[in-house]
């Protein structure tokens, strides 16, 4: 299982069960406004999470891009929607909804901070960005060491920090034979060149 598996997997067990209070109680809306918008809010949340479940990564975003429209100011929405959208691989639009989700969280929710940072890290390695997938870590690993008051993973960041180091490393040591290699396919390739095609009847 790919840590983008787990995360996925974590994010919907988690997540259907919290749903419902987290959109109510943060959905952004005024005291005193309509009750019912937040209510929507909450319902598709929970149908998002249900798709996320089944794997139905764009029907889960459809529904937290419907929970978003009365809920614009829960950053936990956008979280959610970042989720789906790295879950299917749209990995640019996923990362622009976990940097607007820190941004309305600002302070106040620096639990949601630490889970966008983290998937952050995890979005770059699926991708294959291993220098922007290590920056990332060593931001969560920032932020966690000055947030411990709420749960954070500073040893499997760091793990991941270490394996990044490695991979780098062990790459290095295969530039000599990837050199090897296109020297020799670029010999061939200028033998074959100048090789004298016979025409028939020439």
């Amino acid at each position: 299982m790919t840590l983008r598996t787990t995360i996925v997997s974590a994010l919907c067990v988690a997540a259907v069960s919290l749903a419902p209070a987290s959109a109510l109680s943060q959905s952004g809306k005024k005291k005193g406004e309509d009750t019912a918008e937040v209510s929507a809010s909450a319902q598709a949340i929970v149908a998002g999470h249900e798709a996320m479940l089944r794997k139905e990564y764009d029907a889960a975003v459809r529904q937290y891009l419907k929970a978003k429209e009365s809920a614009s100011g829960n950053p936990e929405v956008y979280y959610y929607l970042a989720s789906a959208r790295m879950a299917k691989g749209d990995y640019d639009q996923a990362l622009s909804d976990f940097r607007t989700a820190i941004e309305i969280a600002g302070t106040k929710r620096v639990d949601i901070h630490a889970k966008c940072l983290f998937s952050m890290a995890v979005l770059e390695e699926s991708r294959q960005k291993w220098d922007a997938a290590k920056s990332a870590w060593q931001d969560y690993v920032s932020f966690a060491n000055s947030h411990k008051d709420v749960p954070v993973f500073i040893e499997n960041a760091e793990a991941r920090i270490k394996a990044l180091d490695a991979r780098a490393e062990l790459d290095k040591s295969y530039e000599p034979v990837r050199k090897r290699i296109a020297d020799r396919e670029a010999k061939k390739a200028g033998k074959s060149a100048t090789k004298k095609v016979i025409v028939p009847g020439y």
